[in-house]
């Protein structure tokens, strides 16, 4: 059942390209409406990716969310300076399913599966940033997710086994300015590039604990580091131009690894009087560990009868990211109004993982401060989650790029594209739904 479930869930997952570096740091639509600030107070379906010791009572937990990002880039220098290119994906349903039971009044087991919120990127293939990306909206990941808990009074432990399943699909330019004719950003030499990979099978882990102190509460959680890769294909579209009409191109698989980070968080939650709690949150990311993508052909790739060189054996092409660690901080509150009734607001920071340097519409990864606001209510034995955020993230004004084009026959003369304004920020909104179906199972 569950693998049916994975790929249903495989098939409805939108882009996440890939909290501090690729996605938001929020997971799940209760913990969108605090402001991720739902380590100590997590419950259900939450708990599978904020902390697996608080699994609880059995439930069945569902939800979807949908993620708009509005951006915008505005190329300073070159032959399109000052012309500004927007965001045209299409936001997609990101879905979540859990569930609990409760097998003891000490222990809880579950199996879940979701996918992060991220954004889905697409540009035109003629706009200034297309040597970054011109779009990968078409890329998925999702989590499924084995857990358990046991509890020892007031002191909880837990820890999950992750399968990540993802498929990567990622469109970007290169130059085939070969220095004869042309120019370097050249449209009738642009060579429209696609990396393709599937990646089935990433295991990974997660662990947690929680102590209540009386009014207060205390949780912190480990989210193992895993890599995504594999074998996967490298198609190419040749220029337009009429002088590479006898051009061709052999060979297209390569191999890729993406390496994700080691997250930590831990949280506080104080129940101030029975109806009004409050949680504090922090989370580290060692989005450090990647400092480049490197894309290496398997076999031979290679151009054929390219003007002026001939035959050319495709290298390795290597993506800087030079990403840095962040800490981010989550702050939520939860207010029941009546009987069956509660709102809920909350509010996080993140800083960006990235220096200027390697700042790019591939990964619109600016500081960011979030707004979010919730309402929760019962219908029969049924808690309805609504939830809804503006994320907004600085602009960003870059003149110190390191991006420049990827150039397989001519490496040295390429331009600099990642230099202009940036603009960005996500409107997030999400409705969830959770059955407590009792203890015990």
């Amino acid at each position: 059942m569950m693998r049916q479930l994975a790929a249903l869930l495989v098939v409805l997952t939108p882009s996440a390209s890939f909290a501090g570096g690729y996605t938001l740091p929020i997971q799940s639509v209760r913990a969108l409406s605090v402001g991720g600030a739902l380590v100590a107070g997590a419950e259900g379906g939450d708990a599978f990716w904020y902390n697996p010791a608080r699994l609880g009572d059995s439930s069945l937990n569902l939800g979807v969310a949908i993620v708009a990002l509005d951006a915008t880039f505005t190329r300073a220098g070159g032959p399109q300076d000052g012309v500004s290119v927007s965001n045209e994906a299409t936001p997609l349903p990101i879905p979540s399913v859990g569930l609990v039971w409760q097998l003891h009044e000490r222990i809880s087991i579950g199996v879940g599966a979701y996918a992060p919120f991220g954004g889905q990127h697409r540009f035109a293939e003629d706009g200034p940033q297309r040597y970054a990306l011109v779009s990968n909206d078409q890329t998925k990941l999702l989590f499924v997710h084995l857990a358990a808990a046991v509890r020892f009074g007031d002191f909880r432990i837990g820890a999950g086994l992750q399968n990540v399943v993802a498929s990567v699909s990622q469109r970007t330019m290169f130059s085939g300015y070969t220095g004869l004719f042309g120019w370097a950003e050249d449209p009738e030499l642009d060579v429209l590039t696609e990396l393709e990979l599937h990646d089935p099978f990433t295991l990974t882990a997660n662990f947690g604990a929680s102590y209540d102190l009386g009014p207060v509460s205390f949780g912190a959680s480990l989210q193992l580091p895993y890599s995504v890769g594999g074998e996967g294909l490298f198609r190419v579209r040749l220029p337009s131009s009429p002088f590479f009409d006898s051009a061709a191109v052999d060979g297209n698989r390569v191999q890729v690894e993406i390496p994700f980070p080691l997250s930590v968080r831990g949280g506080v939650r104080w129940q101030i009087i029975p109806e009004l709690a409050v949680e504090g949150a922090v989370n580290f990311e060692g989005w450090s560990v990647q400092d480049e993508v490197r894309i290496e052909p398997v076999d031979r790739i290679t151009l054929r009868n390219v003007p002026s060189i001939g035959d050319y054996a495709l290298g390795a092409v290597v993506l800087p990211r030079r990403m840095r660690d962040t800490f981010s901080m989550h702050l939520g509150a939860d207010g029941q109004i009546m009987d069956g009734l509660n709102v809920r607001g909350g509010a996080f920071y993140e800083p960006s993982a990235f220096g200027d340097e390697t700042f790019s519409v591939a990964v619109m990864d600016g500081d960011k401060l979030g707004l979010t606001l919730g309402v929760s209510f019962d219908v029969g034995p049924v808690r309805v989650d609504v939830a809804a955020a503006r994320i907004m993230q600085a602009t960003r004004t870059v003149d110190n790029s390191e991006i420049t084009q990827n150039n397989p026959t001519n490496p040295t003369q390429t331009e600099t594209v990642g230099n202009g304004t940036y603009e960005s920020g996500f409107w997030t909104a999400g409705v969830g739904a959770s059955w407590r179906f009792g203890a015990g199972g």
